[in-house]
């Protein structure tokens, strides 16, 4: 079972996990819940996303908007990617995907990303990184 935990960026920039109760996309601020505390923290609505129920390599978290490293190896030939962990509700699907910032219409799906979990790492997030952004269009380019 997927717990539904949410994340949020406060303005002083730290991410604080919990549960959220308070969100209006018309507004700046959503309040979210840590487990176990008794007092919410306000957050940028923006920055507000879902855990998608999976871990990277090292075990941490991975969240909606967060940016993947991939590689791995097979049959001898290198496999390397950075993905953005995006929502999708589109006709023909609706969930989680990986969608890859060297080829923008290439996703990966959670099934797939579940076979490759040893090889996935969170190495930042849209919110945060800009600058790998920037890198991975100039690559595109």
């Amino acid at each position: 079972m997927v717990d539904f935990l949410q994340r949020g960026l406060t303005c002083t920039g730290v991410w604080v996990e919990g549960d959220l109760r308070a969100a209006d996309k018309e507004k700046e601020y959503a309040r979210i819940y840590p487990r176990n505390e008794a007092i919410g923290y306000y957050v940028r609505t923006e920055t507000v996303s879902a855990w998608i129920g999976r871990l990277d390599k090292n075990g941490k978290k991975v969240f909606e908007g967060d940016i993947l490293y991939f590689r791995c190896e097979i049959d001898g030939d290198i496999l390397e990617d950075y993905l953005l962990v995006e929502w999708r509700n589109k006709k023909d699907i609706c969930g989680f995907l990986c969608r890859s910032l060297y080829a923008p219409n290439d996703f990966m799906d959670l099934p797939l990303i579940d076979s490759f979990q040893k090889e996935i790492e969170v190495i930042g997030n849209k919110f945060e990184s800009a600058d790998l952004f920037q890198k991975f269009s100039d690559k595109a380019a």
